[in-house]
């Protein structure tokens, strides 16, 4: 008995009195927002507005979805700006400082299949880092998300939600490969950033299910990072991210039977989405 005590004793007092021991280790919420809220913009439009995310400061470029920029080749674009370390969140405040804090963006790239969008933009504010790329996130994963929905009064929102999965499927007639969340989307979200629990970008924010509570899509990581990879190559001769093609090119926009190579079988579209783009 007092052999078999000893051990669990020592166990006892080693996680009462803080003794490190061997865990994963996962970044607090704030954290994480507090890493990723430089990098997530606000995308307007003369009739609409949503969210976008940083992802080459070399090049300027911002991804956003296509349906949040639709129809136009020239956006503004707001980055957050922080005052004595909190996040100015009022549209009013960038609004009465437009001339200095707005700038212009250019649409350089569209996917309507995969519904997203490249900006290019006039300039990016110093030390502005562009957001890390993660893998696909896997069902019952922690993520976080930042965006600009028109529900709160607020700019650069934080929520958060878990994985309910992650595969093929046709969204508003885009067939592509989503991650489901149990997140909270809402009209202008779409094109903010989806993040795991390093900081990392898993997804964009992209739709929502009106038939469902807490049932999201975002964009999956590997449709974002192809997507920005071809524009790489078109652009420049430089090493691309390395990832494989992330989607049926065979597959015909608006079959409402598609055949899902990943799950090995043929699916029907069951789900009736919303674009969560405008405001």
């Amino acid at each position: 008995m007092r052999s078999t005590l000893a051990p669990l004793f020592v166990l006892i007092v080693a996680l009462t009195c803080g003794v490190p021991v061997s865990q994963p280790l996962v970044h607090g919420d704030e954290h994480v927002y507090a890493a990723a809220v430089r990098s997530t913009v606000l995308v307007t439009t003369s009739e609409a507005s949503g969210s976008g995310v940083l992802v080459d400061q070399e090049r300027r470029w911002i991804v956003t979805n296509q349906h949040v920029v639709d129809g136009h080749k020239e956006v503004k674009v707001f980055f957050p700006v922080e005052n004595n370390g909190v996040i100015e969140s009022e549209l009013q405040y960038y609004h009465a400082n437009r001339s200095r804090l707005e700038i212009a963006g250019r649409v350089i790239a569209v996917c309507t299949r995969r519904d997203l969008a490249l900006i290019e933009l006039a300039t990016v504010p110093n030390e502005v880092p562009a957001i890390p790329f993660g893998d696909s996130a896997k069902p019952g994963q922690l993520l976080h998300s930042i965006g600009n929905p028109s529900a709160s009064d607020a700019l650069w929102v934080y929520t958060n939600g878990h994985v309910r999965a992650n595969y093929f499927k046709t969204v508003n007639e885009r067939r592509m490969q989503v991650v489901e969340t149990s997140a909270p989307i809402n009209p202008g979200d779409s094109g903010g950033p989806i993040l795991n629990s390093q900081g990392q970008l898993v997804g964009i924010s992209q739709s929502f299910n009106r038939e469902g509570r807490l049932v999201s899509n975002g964009v999956d990581i590997c449709e974002v990072i192809w997507f920005i990879n071809k524009q790489r190559r078109q652009s420049s001769s430089e090493t691309n991210i390395s990832i494989n093609e992330p989607a049926d090119p065979t597959t015909k926009r608006g079959t409402n039977a598609t055949t899902n190579k990943t799950a090995g079988g043929s699916q029907p579209s069951l789900m009736r989405g919303l674009l969560a783009g405008a405001k």
